[in-house]
């Protein structure tokens, strides 16, 4: 990947110096695409002026068409972009300021080992989250609620600080727990799991 990638988003979307928020993920009812463009209007209403993208292949056509719906009818076609599959993700994840997450996946450890920072709604409570630390490597939630979500990214959009602050934060985590190293030994450990179950 080359340097100016994650320029190229900013740039095809015509983004210039706004926040912008990413939700990465396949497009299904799962991964609550939905929610996270309720709570962009949400968090415009407000009079913030950030900008929202959606990364990734449309899995389910009914949900997509009620995505769009919502975005058409509530005129966000100027803040909130969708811009299909990437093969190059990281460059994706890297144009964004800020990458939130409404669904467990490892696009939240891609973002976090290149300095992004992360919120994380409405699936992990914040004590059983390992790797996001909230207030510390991210921000993190188990409540599925738009308003709590749009406090989040507003603490993260009016705080650039703390943006920067948790991006280096997850960067050096990532560095010391998702090494290379530490991969191969999380891998093994999961086929000595599974090799230990077969066994019995």
């Amino acid at each position: 990947a080359n340097d100016q990638a994650p320029e190229s988003v900013r740039r095809e979307l015509g983004i210039g110096e706004h926040v912008l928020f990413g939700l990465v993920g396949r497009v299904n009812k799962s991964k609550r695409q939905l929610d996270f463009v309720r709570a962009a209007r949400k968090f415009l209403d407000k009079g913030h002026d950030a900008r929202f993208v959606l990364v990734g292949r449309i899995d389910d056509q009914d949900y997509w068409r009620e995505v769009e719906t919502f975005i058409a009818t509530n005129d966000l076609a100027s803040r909130v972009f969708a811009i299909g599959h990437r093969d190059d993700a990281a460059s994706a994840i890297a144009s964004l300021d800020v990458l939130v997450s409404l669904a467990a996946g490892s696009v939240m450890y891609e973002a976090m080992a290149i300095g992004r920072p992360v919120i994380s709604a409405g699936f992990t409570k914040p004590e059983d989250s390992t790797h996001l630390i909230d207030g510390m490597t991210g921000l993190v939630t188990d409540s599925r609620d738009d308003d709590v979500l749009v406090g989040l990214m507003e603490r993260a959009y009016l705080d650039r600080g703390l943006r920067d602050r948790l991006g280096s934060a997850a960067r050096e985590w990532a560095n010391s727990h998702f090494s290379t190293a530490a991969l191969v030994d999380a891998t093994e450990q999961v086929y000595e799991k599974l090799l230990a179950s077969h066994r019995e």
